[in-house]
């Protein structure tokens, strides 16, 4: 749930931010009694890269203190929901020389 709070101090969703969620993962078929839609949340929100709700600034902060903190610099990325493109993800990454870029991938299924 921690993925879709206001907050990480807060355990409940808005009707807002549920909503929105949608429609990253629609459609919703009831014919299956929902099962294909919650397992594409469920597939989702069980990867090590998704970050869910994260402002580009904290995406940010994030790569750099990890790239900071290791001693073989390497690349990392996170993926997280769009803010501005509801059904939309952007990949956030740093690269080898420590550059971060964002990249907006567009879900053409939601």
């Amino acid at each position: 749930s921690v993925l879709l709070c206001e907050s990480s101090f807060d355990d409940m969703v808005s009707k807002n931010r549920f909503c929105s969620v949608v429609g990253w993962f629609a459609p919703i078929d009831k014919s299956d009694n929902c099962i294909k839609f919650f397992g594409r949340m469920k597939d989702l929100f069980l990867r090590r890269y998704f970050h869910g709700f994260l402002s580009e600034s904290k995406a940010e902060n994030q790569l750099k203190q990890l790239w900071e903190s290791n001693s073989n610099k390497q690349s990392y990325y996170v993926v997280r929901f769009s803010e501005s493109e509801v059904g939309g993800f952007v990949m956030s990454f740093i690269d080898l020389i420590g550059h971060i870029q964002h990249e907006k991938i567009i879900n053409r299924n939601g």
